[in-house]
């Protein structure tokens, strides 16, 4: 009798019997020291447990003999001491490594685990080098204001500021996968470096179950190049200097069930460049300082049941330049510091089933030819601004939406007349929809505005 697959009883009984000796075969260094550590995965060549046991391992790490590439970097830093894993199939569990500065560990072996790990690395201040710093803006994207009057402030003389940050490092990362499949489970990623807490390059692969990064001095997780990939799912990622999640020259992530929550100077979650997509359900990106999503040169979002809030100075959503898509379905986009949405130089956007609400601007924000936004049963709520706002070109399209604006303040002081003299009349609310300039348009379809429709300066608007 042959079992499935041409294998005869007895041989699956020996597979089986060699792929429990496999996952059985368990190694448990106790001596603490890191280059011992590195030793030992340096030479393992067949699937293996290498328990930690609780115990902290530290200490410094021999120059390796060659450097390997990094993911699209080309740059002239100094290259980290790694402790590398580049067996097939081993586990590295249960401890904690506290790294200095310039160590990392780096991934190039195939199907390796990293579970119950705390990974730790203190601040470093040296600066790096300047064709790092060039490169971190690739993964520290500026998102456009979406007001007309955001631009920075003179040279006047100002009190001593604290000093700024140091450039941050996009070739190397706290955890590197590169060109390797790795899976994090239960792991939490201290990375206080001025680098990303997790890199994923050259075609590699990197899942992140139930895991942290508390705070990165660059940012969270950065997947770069063709078939680069990166899941992230029931877990965190918060408190970096850099985006959250970043991804790249035609890399992608899926993330679900999970947070991104205060990139202190950038996004939360950036799909940049063609070919580069971006996958959400059951995520909040809340609290960054720019833009919580940001898509843009041709890259693609799909977002599903996901909160955008809070953003300090951007939107919920930011979609900028020809070829870039955003679609949200189901999603809520409040208390950003400008629209909820913004969207302009020709991206697309699809919104179905979201609600729009408290934000500091426009509920959604169009401009620009060929710029387009389609909502589909759609709420727009109590925005400062007007609900839906569309210029220079831009168009919109409103099917069963329903657009309401701020609620009336009862204590608001009357308006003042030139003479001084209180008048009984209030101030006019904005128009709640708005097509401003030639080409410019607003459909409506099915839907309820409360308040005034405006077309100005040759905008129009369909009703």
């Amino acid at each position: 009798m042959t079992a499935p697959g041409g294998l005869k009883p007895l041989e699956v009984a020996r597979l089986v019997a060699v792929c429990r000796a496999a996952r059985e075969a368990r190694l448990s260094p106790r001596s603490g020291s890191l280059q011992e550590l590195a030793d030992l995965l340096r030479v393992l060549n067949r699937a293996m447990v290498v328990d930690l046991g609780g115990l902290t391992f530290s200490g410094p790490l021999k120059p390796n003999a060659s450097s390997s590439s990094s993911a699209g970097s080309g740059s002239a830093g100094a290259q980290p001491q790694q402790l590398r894993i580049s067996g097939n199939n081993v586990t590295l569990a249960n401890g904690h490594l506290h790294l200095l500065p310039d160590q990392v560990v780096q991934v190039t072996g195939r199907n390796v685990v990293l579970s119950d790990l705390t990974i730790e690395t203190t601040s470093a201040r040296a600066a790096p080098s300047s064709a790092a710093a060039a490169a971190a803006a690739a993964a520290s994207p500026a998102s456009t204001s979406s007001s007309p009057d955001s631009a920075g402030s003179g040279d006047a003389a100002a009190p001593a500021a604290a000093a700024p940050p140091p450039p941050q490092r996009v070739d190397v990362g706290l955890v590197s996968v590169l060109g390797g499949t790795a899976r994090l489970t239960r792991c939490r990623l201290v990375n206080q470096a001025p680098q990303v807490a997790v890199l994923v390059g050259g075609g590699g692969r990197a899942e992140l179950w139930h895991s942290e990064v508390a705070g990165s001095g660059g940012a969270g997780v950065l997947a770069m190049g063709q078939s680069a990939s990166v899941a992230i799912h029931h877990s965190r990622v918060a408190d970096t200097a850099g985006t959250c999640v970043h991804v790249g020259g035609g890399a992608s992530a899926v993330l679900s069930s999970s947070e991104v929550r205060r990139s202190r100077l950038f996004c939360g979650l950036v799909a940049q460049g063609p070919g580069s997509r971006l996958e959400a359900r059951r995520v909040v990106a809340d609290g960054s300082a720019e833009s919580n999503v940001f898509v843009e040169q041709g890259a693609s979002v799909l977002m599903q049941d996901c909160r955008l809030t809070r953003s300090v100075e951007r939107q919920g959503l930011q979609a900028r330049g020809r070829g870039s898509v955003a679609e949200l379905q189901r999603c809520v986009l409040s208390d950003n510091g400008q629209s909820g949405a913004y969207v302009l130089s020709g991206a697309a956007v699809d919104m179905q089933g979201c609600t729009v609400h408290g934000n500091g601007i426009s509920g959604v924000t169009a401009a620009g030819g060929g710029s387009r936004v389609r909502l589909a049963g759609c709420q727009l709520a109590g925005n400062a601004g007007a609900g839906v706002h569309v210029a220079g070109g831009a168009e919109a399209e409103l099917d069963g939406c329903e657009v309401t604006g701020p609620p009336v303040d009862p204590t608001a002081a009357p308006s003042v007349t030139a003479g001084g003299a209180g008048s009984e009349a209030p101030q006019p609310p904005p128009p709640l929809i708005r097509a401003q300039g030639e080409g410019s348009r607003v459909a409506l379809r099915a839907s309820k505005c409360t308040g005034e429709v405006a077309a100005l300066d040759g905008g129009v608007v369909d009703m």
